[in-house]
């Protein structure tokens, strides 16, 4: 068996940072493992050995966040977590407003619109997460009505 090393986890470190990807999931480290050291049935002890020394933070099941040490002083925006868990979407509502300056109050809840039929975490039945206390609204929209701008 291929011992993972800490080259290697540095490896997949700069390969995520040099993509931009300073959320990333689990599916996008086995994808990035075919053009590096591990092997796809190794990912998993990798991102554990990552994790326990602190190099990477679980934000929920298979979804990660680089350590602060390797963001080069530019912290994780919770938008950047947003975009994560859904595929088509975007900032919307009251979040995109804020963004503009369109108004001064500080938003509690990120709203994010996406296409229906696009999976996006449930709990309670509602269309709401929590990650590291920060509140993520889904809202679905046919494609008709969601547009791109």
């Amino acid at each position: 068996m291929e011992k993972i090393t800490s080259a290697t986890a540095m490896s997949l470190i700069k390969t995520l940072s040099s993509q931009g990807n300073r959320v990333f999931t689990t599916k996008l480290v086995k994808d990035l493992a075919e053009t590096l050291t591990p092997k796809p049935s190794h990912i998993k002890k990798l991102l554990a050995n990552m994790k326990s020394e602190g190099w990477i933070h679980s934000l929920k099941k298979g979804l990660y966040e680089l350590d602060d040490i390797f963001l080069e002083g530019v912290p994780i925006h919770e938008f950047e977590v947003a975009m994560t868990l859904v595929d088509n979407g975007c900032i919307s509502f009251y979040s995109a407003y804020h963004y503009h300056g369109l108004t001064e109050q500080l938003p509690k809840v990120v709203f994010v619109s996406t296409i229906q039929n696009t999976t996006t975490p449930l709990i309670k039945s509602k269309r709401i997460c929590a990650i590291k206390g920060v509140e993520y609204r889904f809202v679905q929209f046919t494609e008709v009505l969601f547009f791109w701008t």
